[in-house]
């Protein structure tokens, strides 16, 4: 835990929109791949959960949240690399600030509502 990039300042914003680089930084490559590994079990749960809904809301529900993560995601590790200008948007779940992660707890509670409900009806 005492990565240069980090330790010296030469990242901006560290706890928001470079939160991926700290996170390369101090867990290495595999630290980074099981991040996004979680990501994307996280989104194909919802996708499951999205195509096991009964009605036609709940999976254009469940449908938004999952882009809404994706989206963000891409673009929070596409500043990360640099390949498009930093933007503010938080890594969800990760990124301090508590706006961001209650957004995203009431989104993951919209689709477990949805895949609580799927056998009802």
């Amino acid at each position: 835990m005492a990565g240069t990039q980090t330790q010296l300042n030469y990242l901006r914003v560290q706890t928001t929109d470079f939160i991926f680089s700290v996170l390369g930084e101090e867990l290495g490559f595999l630290g980074g791949v099981l991040l996004l590994a979680l990501f994307t079990l996280l989104l194909l749960r919802a996708i499951g959960a999205a195509e096991r809904a009964r009605d036609t809301f709940a999976r254009l529900l469940v449908t938004g949240v999952c882009v809404m993560i994706l989206v963000q995601t891409t673009i929070n590790i596409g500043v990360n690399t640099r390949l498009i200008p930093a933007t503010g948007v938080p890594l969800p779940f990760i990124s301090a600030g508590g706006t961001a992660l209650i957004a995203f707890m009431i989104a993951i509670g919209l689709i477990e509502s949805v895949a609580a409900r799927r056998g009802r009806g």
